[in-house]
């Protein structure tokens, strides 16, 4: 783990440490963050065919194009993706005409520092069909998917859960939010 508990326990030792280093290794050991592409198939499905056309015909009928999503508990990164490939697919060309685009947050450092790289193992992009795989990832020299490429305006901000305090208030209102048991 990282440095050892002081005399009077792990709590004493995150309590005092100011680094905040302690905490942090805390919770990269003991988040699960067992996660892939499309691994809630239903989930997803309910999102493209159900939510979101019926969020965007209510944002259409109040002439508002920005649709916002907050993914929760986002891991390393292939839900936030998945959702907006699924976003990019349902809006086609249109796309650029929406201010849209997803935040995820995750509490794990480690699984956030993947989801920034995009860079994925072939298992954990293999749930996805195969037009998705084509059209938003590239393969890396070594035959490994590269990173997903839904455009400059993909995942708004991959970013700690604790951070969001700092820059809440800037934050423009979330349409949606998603979370998954990681």
């Amino acid at each position: 783990m990282g440095a050892p508990c002081p005399a009077g326990g792990a709590e004493d030792y995150l309590v005092n440490d100011k680094s905040e280093r302690g905490l942090s290794e805390l919770i990269n050991r003991i988040s699960t963050n067992h996660t892939y592409f499309n691994r809630e198939k239903a989930h997803f499905d309910f999102f493209q065919q159900t939510a979101l056309p019926a969020v965007v015909e209510m944002m259409r009928r109040q002439n508002n194009r920005d649709l916002r999503i907050w993914c929760a508990g986002c891991s390393s990164g292939e839900e936030p993706y998945t959702l907006q490939m699924l976003m990019m697919e349902h809006f086609g060309s249109e796309y650029s005409k929406w201010d849209a685009g997803i935040l995820a947050t995750d509490i794990s450092e480690r699984v956030l520092s993947i989801a920034r790289a995009g860079i994925y193992p072939q298992e954990r992009v293999a749930q996805l069909p195969q037009p998705l795989q084509n059209k938003y990832f590239r393969k890396l020299p070594d035959e490994r998917p590269g990173a997903p490429m839904p455009g400059p305006s993909s995942c708004r901000a991959i970013c700690a859960h604790s951070a969001i305090r700092d820059w809440c208030p800037t934050i423009a209102p979330i349409s949606k939010h998603c979370c998954t048991a990681s």
